[in-house]
């Protein structure tokens, strides 16, 4: 921008043109060939998921609504292969321009809340087109008992969208921050 109001103003200055569900916490100068996306160290998503027979409702925004019950232990289980630098070619969408496909996830991670209150946890430094929403997939497939935790090392290595689970609904998704 050109404008003359200082770094640390920006973020107050833009929030109060914003709609209130999006706020700036920060702001700072930065170089003019600074790029948000492939500036980034570390980003860092959690997905919601609900486990009930009942639909959520104040929750529906937010949350993923599965009426199944879904096997927590199995999915951490299943999480933990996904940890390293390695090639994330299956959980890409399909058609994406990337042209390196390999990434380094540092932590990765599904929790139960509550009963019935689900939480994946994924730090990387990058993310594929659709990539934490089609891990996610994989997760509830696995939690479902459709496959064993031990595919998703077999996933990984196949390097094919195919192998994967169906895409999760944006919902559930949330991008928890980014580092530079």
């Amino acid at each position: 921008t050109n404008s003359k109001i200082p770094d640390f103003a920006f973020a107050k200055a833009l929030n109060t043109h914003l709609p209130v569900d999006i706020s700036i916490l920060e702001s700072q100068e930065v170089a003019y060939e600074f790029h948000a996306q492939f500036h980034a160290k570390v980003k860092a998503y959690s997905y919601q998921i609900i486990s009930r027979r009942i639909r959520p409702s104040l929750e529906r925004r937010y949350f993923h609504w599965i009426w199944y019950s879904l096997d927590v232990h199995k999915m951490q289980e299943a999480a933990l292969y996904l940890i390293g630098e390695q090639d994330f070619s299956s959980f890409e969408a399909s058609n994406s321009p990337r042209k390196c496909n390999i990434r380094e996830i540092y932590s990765s991670k599904v929790v139960e809340k509550q009963p019935g209150y689900i939480q994946f946890w994924i730090e990387a430094n990058g993310f594929l087109y659709h990539m934490v929403r089609n891990i996610v997939g994989t997760l509830i497939a696995i939690g479902q008992g459709k496959q064993p935790p031990v595919a998703m090392q077999a996933i990984l290595l196949g390097k094919t969208r195919s192998l994967a689970g169906p895409t999760a609904p944006a919902n559930g998704l949330t991008l928890e921050y980014v580092k530079y």
